[in-house]
């Protein structure tokens, strides 16, 4: 299904994401440059090879970035929902995908040509500038990812992960617990910082314990986030940015 996108209704912006980046100005002429698509769970906006000519601006449903690694598993690099922008971002000379993206939940998706993006980047100093930060926040929060995985091991890459999920996924309690609302199972978990199921389980069990963490209808519950964030050095007063402090 594809049609022009004037027709949506005003949509939500969620902190760190790239439509939160863009004035109402530049969404609409984003936006007016966009087909709207329709894809299923289970199916790829696009694989490694695939020619690199367009971008996936999400409305809806959530869409994993993956790697495949030399013994045919699958990292996981990022997950991206409501707000965010799929493509290979890193050069819009870029001829095919090095990565994956795989629709996890079914999404609604604005298609826009690579040479529409280069267009309006020709047209807007603004808009050109939008795109560099951008471009420079993922940078950035792969940089932190792998910092976290070479630096503190297995055990602070997984915490990482829950605290970046608390981000984007979490909701608070008046006690101070937060409840991952994103259902993972230790297996997808553990894509993020290529650690098996077993070892994902096994350090889950000892957090939980421990009293760090706890299962609400089977979504994960933080109770010591400071714990957490000791794992991995993460800073204590929110020193990084919604941008960067995601997955």
């Amino acid at each position: 299904m594809s049609r022009p996108l004037q027709s949506l209704p005003a949509h939500e912006k969620p902190s760190g994401s790239f439509a939160s980046m863009l004035s109402p100005e530049e969404f609409d002429r984003f936006q007016a440059r966009t087909q709207l698509s329709y894809k299923r769970a289970g199916t790829y906006l696009y694989s490694e090879g695939d020619p690199s000519d367009y971008f996936y601006f999400l409305y809806s449903g959530t869409v994993k970035i993956q790697k495949s690694t030399s013994d045919g598993k699958e990292l996981t690099i990022t997950l991206l929902g409501s707000g965010d922008l799929a493509g290979e971002y890193g050069s819009l000379q870029a001829v095919s995908h090095d990565f994956s993206a795989k629709v996890t939940a079914d999404s609604m998706a604005g298609v826009i040509k690579k040479t529409e993006v280069e267009a309006l980047i020709k047209e807007s100093g603004t808009f050109s500038l939008k795109m560099m930060q951008w471009m420079g926040s993922n940078t950035l929060k792969e940089q932190s990812k792998f910092r976290d995985l070479l630096l503190y091991g297995k055990n602070g890459a997984l915490a990482s992960t829950l605290i970046r999920l608390s981000t984007t996924h979490g909701i608070g309690s008046e006690h101070g617990t937060i409840v991952l609302q994103l259902k993972l199972t230790n297996a997808e978990l553990g894509e993020y910082i290529g650690l098996s199921r077993e070892g994902v389980n096994r350090c889950l069990n000892v957090w939980k314990k421990a009293g760090v963490i706890s299962y609400e209808n089977g979504c994960i519950a933080i109770h010591d986030m400071l714990y957490l964030r000791g794992l991995c050095n993460c800073p204590l007063h929110n020193l990084c940015s919604s941008e960067i402090c995601r997955l």
